[in-house]
């Protein structure tokens, strides 16, 4: 496809606790991918073009209109999804504990062949007119996915190595947290089960499809499997040792000259409202070697902005 969609998220709904099939993932990524993050008004409905929708997600097939209307008006219409309430806190000072619904309204016509979605006005919040703590990702990276996990998987790990800033990131996350998630509490109670069904064929499709590698190991209390621990890096960069890091410096000390999150933040959306399927930390990846190899400038932030100007304008090579 010539454009790139992306996927803006604010980091609760990514990883708030929910399961879909498939397609019922691609039609809510579909949906949010026409949403602008920073545009004024929130669309909360959306059409399906089924032409568009099988170019996105590489199923162009002449059933493609009843599978997604079947998973639309049979199981799609009672998803919910669960998440820590960001906006309210109980009595002791915990967050509420909200359970929602994807969607408030479905409308179809067999006989002119579209599907009109209206989204929940609850999750506007966490689509739209976002400021920090969200991740950003393009649908060519998870195309290819045929399995739901692989889809979840790859948020969390673009998620955990976006906050990072780096293109290499290790993290960890307990099992109990990780079936939550996941909704499988009551399922896979044996760990090689997980591993079979879930761990091992995500990561496989992560790392064969899209622009992250991605591996873990399994961490045992006694004789229990407790914890996971997950690398995560992008293929397209190289992994910058720590060492090489600490050669761009100031003069007078030893701090690292990085960009401001502030502009980055800003960078994010010039990179977004592109549409020419950048990564901004790529580009600020690339943006260090150039400081490296031609001296640090003496306004960073001005500089880095002037850089991503230039590389967005055309879609990477």
């Amino acid at each position: 496809m010539a454009k790139s969609f992306s996927i803006t998220k604010h980091n609760d709904l990514i990883t708030s606790a929910y399961r879909l099939s498939l397609t019922e993932m691609q039609i809510i990524l579909y949906g949010v991918s026409l949403i602008n993050p920073i545009d004024g008004k929130f669309p909360r409905k959306y059409e399906i073009n089924i032409k568009k929708f099988g170019e996105m997600f590489n199923r162009s097939h002449s059933e493609i209109y009843y599978e997604v209307k079947d998973a639309i008006m049979n199981r799609f219409w009672d998803r919910e999804f669960t998440f820590h309430d960001k906006y309210q806190t109980d009595r002791v000072g915990e967050l509420v504990r909200a359970k929602v619904k994807w969607v408030t309204t479905v409308k179809y016509s067999d006989k002119a062949g579209f599907m009109k979605i209206f989204f929940n006005p609850e999750i506007e919040d966490y689509l739209h007119n976002l400021k920090n703590n969200f991740t950003t990702y393009y649908i060519k990276q998870i195309a290819k996915f045929k399995r739901f996990y692989s889809v979840r998987f790859y948020e969390i790990a673009a998620m955990n190595i976006n906050k990072s800033k780096n293109n290499k990131v290790f993290f960890r996350i307990t099992l109990v947290d990780l079936k939550d998630i996941l909704e499988l509490n009551n399922k896979y109670p044996r760990f090689c089960d997980l591993k079979q069904r879930v761990l091992e064929p995500s990561c496989s499709e992560i790392n064969r499809h899209s622009n992250l590698k991605i591996s873990y190991e399994a961490i045992k209390t006694g004789r229990q499997v407790t914890d996971l621990k997950f690398c995560v890096y992008r293929k397209e960069g190289k992994v910058v040792s720590d060492n090489k890091r600490k050669d761009i410096t100031t003069q007078n000390d030893n701090q690292v000259n990085r960009v401001s999150p502030k502009t980055l933040e800003h960078t994010k959306n010039l990179t977004y409202l592109a549409n020419t399927g950048w990564d901004i930390y790529e580009i600020e990846e690339q943006f260090y070697s150039f400081m490296k190899s031609k001296g640090v400038p003496k306004n960073i932030d001005a500089a880095f902005i002037g850089f991503v100007k230039k590389k967005v304008v055309s879609p990477p090579r």
